[in-house]
């Protein structure tokens, strides 16, 4: 239990850092909020029509992500798009929300049991 706790810990921790590195730049000092996973797809999809190929390619896949429930891949693309340094204001605050609500609910998801989201918090953990 020990370690689920520890692990849940470090999740929320890499949400976090995640905010306040890559949130608070390109927002004006404002911190996301978290976005429901559930909502997230519809907030997420029409800020990235006229992107570039590539963020709308990996914006269109977060996208289906969320849609499928494949919280893990979702997780990985959305951490792929906060990273960019190509993207508007408004896109970094709503991809940054998504990103830090779908690790929420990756975290409760593996405190009450899910396998497929304890391993995302292992894989995840170890490649820190």
């Amino acid at each position: 239990m020990d370690s689920l706790y520890r692990d849940c810990r470090s999740l929320l921790g890499a949400a976090l850092v995640t905010l306040i590195c890559l949130g608070l730049p390109g927002c004006g000092g404002k911190a996301p909020e978290p976005i429901n996973p559930d909502t997230a797809a519809d907030q997420v999809g029409g800020l990235f029509d006229q992107a570039p190929p590539e963020v709308k390619t990996l914006a269109d896949g977060a996208v289906q992500a969320l849609a499928n429930d494949n919280l893990p891949r979702a997780h990985m693309l959305l951490q792929t798009l906060a990273a960019r340094n190509d993207l508007t204001p408004e896109q970094q605050q709503i991809v940054v929300g998504a990103l830090i609500g779908v690790g929420q609910k990756l975290q409760e998801s593996a405190a009450t049991g899910d396998e497929k989201a304890q391993e995302f918090q292992r894989l995840h953990q170890s490649s820190k």
